[in-house]
């Protein structure tokens, strides 16, 4: 538990990153869109439409929504092990979303993050500059 976890999802177009948080969960960070399309295929008694004008409001700009705890095998097929404390070199030279230069806080502060910021949310998801690794890399780093 607390380890920032990560998946390539597309055939490794792009990575998805959590926090593993014991017992096969991980807290991580999805656009909105994606949490309630999740949801309603766990719950099909909860109307969705994709095309729904009824979603627009919480799927485009809610923000805190994107915060869920799911099980690991939702998160990923193959999971893999974010690497903190690696040396600039080693992080220009890795490929990108799978290291960080900067010094990890213990395994224990990410996982009360992680679950702290289940509850307060991480703001409104933005690809380029609120995503799913900014999401992991705070809970390890407070950066």
């Amino acid at each position: 538990p607390g380890d920032h976890v990560f998946s390539f999802r597309l055939g490794g177009l792009y990575s998805h990153h959590g926090i593993y948080v014991g017992n096969g969960q991980v807290i991580h960070f999805n656009t909105p869109r994606e949490v309630i399309a999740a949801l309603a295929k766990e719950n099909p008694n909860v109307p969705f439409d994709g095309e729904d004008d009824i979603w627009d409001p919480v799927a485009n700009g809610s923000p805190g929504l994107g915060i869920v705890k799911t099980g690991i095998d939702h998160f990923g097929s193959k999971i893999y092990l974010y690497k903190y404390g690696v040396s600039w070199i080693e992080f220009w030279l890795r490929k990108r979303g799978t290291c960080c230069p900067y010094k990890s806080k213990s395994l224990k502060e990410a996982v009360d993050t992680a679950k702290e910021k289940l509850k307060t949310g991480f703001g409104t998801y933005n690809l380029l500059t609120n995503n799913c690794e900014h999401f992991a890399t705070y809970c390890r780093t407070g950066i």
